[in-house]
């Protein structure tokens, strides 16, 4: 059946009188119109209303003028990855949570916390609070529950003399400092950004869900940098949850620029302003964009020719480079937006979304500390609890599998 024979087809609209059938398939009014019927003759057949069977014509239309999307074949997971491998990071990741060997350097450690300390010595090094804190965050239990592992491992464990309490844990967590701690590095990575938002507490859940449904939950935002081969973190922040994300995008960059040279970096269209867009640029770093905001085409290229002619006498500020760099973006995503996507590489972009899931399944989608400085330390501990998981478990990814 060809387009022209259906458009042929209902521009016929005679008029017909008879008893109506109910329910039409629109599978019979495609057979007949591969028959050669026209409408009036499908109408007269099928005992239609005129209306009911325009409606399938416009279907049968439709089906005959979309793009056919090939399906993607399925992916088979025995050969993307080494299972062997992928167990025994797993097994290994509850090993490190009760690695023994903080208790090996106790007094060297000691000594050298309280070398020039003013005050009260040390009683405990800092790897063994680490120790504490690593199993209290990957456990969800309390500082309580803190001090009573504290006092079965000072049964089995000679360097601790006394168990320390709850209190202790608590206030050399706040003193700690915490900076992300990269184990993976690469000469060029490939990264991506992104933020989710962090519950600050669970209590009154029901209550909230009955009563207050139109009130908007208190959350924080997380906002990370990934590096798409090792999955590893290489900037982490945390803001209110007014803060946008753009905002938030250089001080990412400069994180992950300690570990590596940045390459390129994927970002969602909360990312989208002429100053990431020059940001990343002067850096020498690639950005991938989804645009949020595309006007039209016109004004676009306007502006693309004005800052191209302005650029060619060398007076472009870092915005004004960088919303040439958006322009030039804007004017290949308005010509084909699924085009842009395969070019770039946009899907990669789910490194982060996968990032995220992780995290939230395995230390879970809430904070336990209630200040905000301590909740900002809560997140980059755990940020690199999932770091050291990566490490650990690194390699069970062939080499088909990581693109």
């Amino acid at each position: 059946m060809t387009t022209d024979l259906l458009c042929e087809s209902v521009k016929t609209l005679p008029e017909v009188k008879k008893n109506y059938k109910i329910r039409i398939e629109t599978q019979e009014v495609e057979r007949l119109l591969k028959e050669g019927k026209k409408r009036s003759q499908i109408v007269a057949l099928l005992g239609a209303q005129p209306s009911a069977i325009d409606y399938h014509l416009k279907k049968i239309h439709h089906k005959a003028n979309s793009i056919k999307v090939p399906e993607k074949p399925k992916r088979d997971y025995n050969k993307l990855i080494d299972w062997r491998v992928y167990n025994e990071g797993l097994v290994k990741r509850g090993e490190i949570l009760l690695d023994l060997e903080v208790f090996k350097d106790w007094d060297e450690e000691l000594r050298r916390m309280n070398e020039g300390k003013v005050g009260a010595p040390y009683e405990y090094p800092e790897s063994f609070i680490d120790f504490i804190l690593q199993i209290k965050t990957e456990f969800k239990i309390g500082y309580r529950q803190a001090e009573g592992i504290s006092r079965k491992l000072a049964v089995f464990v000679p360097q601790i003399k006394r168990a320390p309490d709850y209190t202790t844990i608590q206030t050399r967590f706040e003193k700690m400092l915490i900076e992300t701690k990269v184990y993976q590095t690469h000469e060029e990575s490939t990264t991506v950004k992104d933020s989710t938002g962090i519950k600050t507490s669970n209590r009154g859940e029901y209550k909230t869900l009955k009563y207050d449904g139109k009130k908007k939950k208190e959350y924080i935002k997380l906002h990370i940098e990934v590096e798409i081969q090792t999955g590893e973190l290489l900037g982490l922040e945390v803001t209110r949850s007014t803060v946008v994300d753009s905002a938030v995008a250089e001080d990412l960059t400069v994180q992950s620029g300690q570990s590596g040279l940045v390459k390129k970096s994927y970002m969602d269209a909360g990312y989208d302003s002429k100053q990431v867009y020059g940001m990343h640029l002067e850096k020498g770093i690639e950005p991938i964009i989804k645009p949020s905001r595309l006007g039209t085409i016109e004004n676009i290229q306007k502006r693309h020719d004005r800052l191209k002619k302005k650029k060619e006498r060398h007076r472009l500020t870092r915005d004004e480079e960088g919303d040439l760099g958006r322009c030039k973006v804007l004017l290949e995503y308005f010509k084909n937006p699924e085009l842009w996507k395969k070019e770039t590489g946009y899907g990669l972009r789910w490194h982060g979304e996968g990032w995220f899931s992780a995290f939230k399944r395995i230390l879970g989608e809430e904070v336990f500390s209630r200040k905000y400085e301590n909740i900002v330390k809560e997140l980059k501990f755990k940020g690199n609890i999932m770091n050291l998981f990566k490490f650990v478990s690194r390699g069970y990814r062939k080499e088909k599998a990581i693109a």
